[in-house]
């Protein structure tokens, strides 16, 4: 008996070959435009806001920040052993249109101690009306010269920044160069002042902050004079940056899918005409 050998196509497709080929590119061509892309990030740029350089900012300030709001309320913490005074711009907190920790534009914080008294600060307090999950930005200019900074995070109430390494990282990343260190005190847990002091050009002394993937509804950050200070320190101020909404994936992930069926269906139609 003769040998069979399958036939050779005739070059057109089957009617339901051709049925499902017309569907899957179908799919695919809905997909490219039907499933929804990341909406922009709306960021929290300090120099967008109108405010005047070195002008106050008011406790209770609100703003817009990702589709939702973002509102500063601020206050000092005293005892009667030390004098505790705003010393940049016309309060303890204030806008600064200049440079610090090689931002340009942003929150300032800063103040006088006429004692190395670790127990006057001020507190800064970030509450979004919306849970954020993707929110980054950074703590500008920590350093050391006659005074000695010293900073604590605390997000939703109770959780330590720096008990989260995932969260925080120097902003420098050559260690000789850095003028901020995490903290060898017994009364707090964050980052104080080492080496020397940063220019505000530099980064040497920042702390980036990065809650990707953490909801967070509320920020609070002390500042204060350590003890290692002199007993005299100088002036001395930290910077907030800009706050940065993390983009996420979906719109590269919708992209994908939908190479991926064109494929297919480029597949299916060559199929059909071999």
């Amino acid at each position: 008996m003769a040998p069979t050998f399958p036939m050779p196509s005739s070059g057109r497709p089957t009617r339901a070959g051709a049925r499902r080929t017309r569907r899957l590119l179908a799919r695919a061509s809905f997909l490219a435009f039907a499933l929804p892309l990341a909406a922009p990030a709306q960021n929290l740029i300090w120099e967008n806001q109108g405010m005047t350089n070195a002008l106050g900012i008011a406790s209770g300030s609100t703003y817009a920040y990702n589709g939702a709001t973002v509102t500063l309320t601020w206050s000092i913490t005293t005892n009667s052993s030390s004098t505790f005074a705003y010393a940049y711009g016309s309060n303890y907190v204030s806008y600064q249109s200049g440079m610090e920790g090689g931002q340009l534009g942003n929150v300032l914080l800063g103040f006088d101690n006429s004692a190395d008294d670790r127990n006057d600060w001020i507190t800064l307090t970030l509450t979004f009306s919306v849970a954020q999950s993707n929110l980054a930005f950074s703590i500008l200019d920590i350093d050391t010269g006659s005074w000695d900074d010293g900073v604590d995070v605390v997000y939703n109430g109770s959780t330590n920044v720096r008990d989260t390494p995932s969260v925080w990282s120097y902003g420098q990343s050559n260690a000789r160069l850095r003028t901020v260190t995490t903290d060898n005190e017994s009364y707090f847990q964050g980052w104080e002042g080492d080496n020397s002091n940063s220019d505000t050009n530099q980064n040497y002394g920042n702390i980036n902050l990065n809650f990707n993937g953490i909801s967070v509804t509320s920020i609070a950050i002390r500042f204060f004079s350590t003890d290692d200070a002199d007993s005299n320190p100088g002036s001395q101020k930290i910077g907030i940056s800009d706050l940065i909404e993390v983009p996420e994936p979906p719109a590269m992930a919708a992209a994908a899918l939908t190479l991926l069926l064109l494929a297919a269906a480029r597949r299916r139609l060559k199929a059909h005409f071999l």
